[in-house]
């Protein structure tokens, strides 16, 4: 899960005072996230230690930015759908303490259960990723097997697959 921090710096509005389009304009838009955002499902929007919104995120797009030197920046932005209420994520964290206390660098990567979902290979262990380590392999193992031999599958995927 990303935490964002936003700070008052920057905003015409006070940040507690933002609409909640506002305040997803705010926080989704434009940071220096890594490889590890990709495998994030959501984000938190916190300002002075709470969480005020929880996002899903659908994508995230790379983004420049010109920064105050006029210097071009890659920076990457949210795209997502802000949740409500019911939604476990938003009823877990929203309006409470953020899972990261406040330091001076806006983004974190917290580990959180809600953020887990079932390893994709159907073994049905809880995983942060697509897969638990080595169970690409065993989904991909087992797919073949349906098949036949790794040659048989060969020939089968060359003759169903349509470029």
């Amino acid at each position: 899960m990303l935490q964002i921090t936003l700070t008052q710096k920057g905003h015409n509005k006070p940040v507690t005072a933002m609409t909640a389009d506002e305040l997803y304009e705010a926080g989704r838009y434009a940071w220096v996230l890594g490889a590890k955002a990709d495998k994030e499902q959501h984000a938190l929007i916190v300002f002075n230690n709470t969480v005020l919104q929880a996002i899903e995120i659908d994508s995230l797009e790379d983004v420049t930015v010109t920064n105050a030197k006029g210097e071009q920046q890659a920076r990457r932005a949210i795209h997502g759908a802000i949740l409500k209420p019911g939604h476990p994520v938003h009823d877990a964290l929203v309006g409470k303490q953020a899972p990261m206390p406040s330091t001076q660098n806006p983004i974190k990567y917290v580990d959180h259960p809600l953020d887990l979902t079932n390893c994709k290979c159907g073994c049905g262990q809880p995983v942060r990723a697509d897969f638990l380590p080595g169970h690409d392999q065993r989904a991909i193992h087992d797919r073949i097997a349906k098949i036949g031999t790794v040659a048989q599958f060969i020939e089968w995927f060359d003759t169903t697959f349509d470029e």
